[in-house]
């Protein structure tokens, strides 16, 4: 796309307009006809402005979602879609007059300064992390809330087509805000969660990945590893769907998944400060414990780590989990400043 020397003259303000007016008449609540959608893909082609333009309009209308029930913005948004009704074909194909474009946009400006909102810059990047012994609850520019466990990193990337997350480290819960036109996704591991508004859990235990379903539905796909953080989403080579209640276990570099009931209260027990461990191996174990301490668990010998083990233990207590092991599992816990390692009785 280029500027064309008319397009130079015209104000942000004038580009703002009109690109109000498309999002109003293509997005609006009636299907587009094919003639009025050819004319928006030529005027938006037509420059790099135009498509700026189009963003702005759409994060601000994007942030308006978690207030769409305010009688406020109830009467904006219809006022506008219906003066975009009543606007004749030669307005939207042959250029939109500056007193109707100017309406239109008045009434999106209008509900946007509903919540004092501001255009956002929405093609960056984000990275909210926690650190050890830290839990951190974050809203997102769209009111999706991203709550992290601790020693934890997520990623957003929000664009005016899609909201992206990488879950690069840890857990988070994921409530998701409600918006079929741009799709929620978040990527952990080699497995890419979709969802349009929903609550699901992703935790990553060393090459496994963890996806509880707490209410709605999500899709979870394969893909192939980012060659870099704003890469474009790679397709997916296989996809299942989870209904709420459901917990999806799978491993990094394996299509095989494990779809079963899951035990909710146990998934998001990290919330309360809890680490719930059922019939997972020790080398697993010890990944989540060391989540909270400084003082890490180390299994020193494959046999060891392969040992099945449950309970129920306070996040931040390395020491309580490492005597309850070598209790119940048979093994010697020998206790340094910065670790504790774990292996097997030497018989006599």
């Amino acid at each position: 796309m280029t500027h064309s020397a008319t397009d130079t003259l015209r104000t942000d303000r004038e580009l703002l307009e009109e690109a109000a007016a498309w999002r109003l008449r293509i997005f609006g609540e009636q299907e587009p006809a094919p003639a009025d959608a050819e004319a928006f893909e030529r005027w938006l082609s037509a420059s790099a402005r135009h498509q700026d333009a189009f963003d702005r309009t759409g994060a601000a209308w994007d942030l308006l979602e978690p207030h769409a029930a305010e009688p406020e913005v109830i009467r904006a948004r219809r006022d506008a879609l219906e003066f975009a009704r009543r606007s004749n074909r030669n307005r939207w194909t042959d250029g939109l007059t500056r007193r109707g474009s100017f309406r239109i946009a008045a009434s999106i400006a209008a509900v946007a300064a509903l919540g004092a909102v501001t255009w956002p810059v929405i093609d960056g990047v984000d990275v909210y992390r926690t650190r050890l012994g830290e839990r951190r609850e974050v809203t997102l520019a769209d009111g999706s809330v991203v709550a992290l466990d601790s020693d934890s990193r997520v990623r957003v990337h929000y664009t005016a087509e899609a909201r992206r997350l990488t879950l690069e480290k840890g857990q988070a819960r994921f409530q998701v805000a409600h918006n079929r036109a741009r799709p929620f996704s978040v990527t952990a591991g080699d497995r890419r969660v979709v969802a349009t508004g929903t609550a699901f859990n992703i935790e990553l235990l060393g090459k496994r990945v963890n996806v509880t379903l707490i209410e709605g539905s999500v899709e979870v796909a394969t893909v192939a590893p980012r060659p870099a953080p704003l890469a474009p989403t790679p397709k997916s080579a296989k996809t299942v769907s989870l209904k709420a209640g459901q917990q999806l276990v799978a491993t990094a570099g394996s299509s095989t998944e494990l779809v079963a009931p899951a035990k909710l209260d146990d998934a998001t027990a990290w919330q309360h400060g809890k680490i719930v461990l059922d019939n997972i191996s020790l080398a697993d174990a010890a990944i989540r414990v060391n989540r909270y301490a400084d003082r890490k668990i180390v299994v020193d010998d494959p046999d060891a780590a392969a040992m099945t083990v449950s309970g129920v233990f306070q996040a931040g207590d390395p020491e309580t989990f490492a005597r309850a092991m070598a209790q119940y599992l048979d093994l010697q816990a020998a206790f340094g400043d910065r670790q504790i390692v774990l292996s097997r009785t030497v018989s006599g």
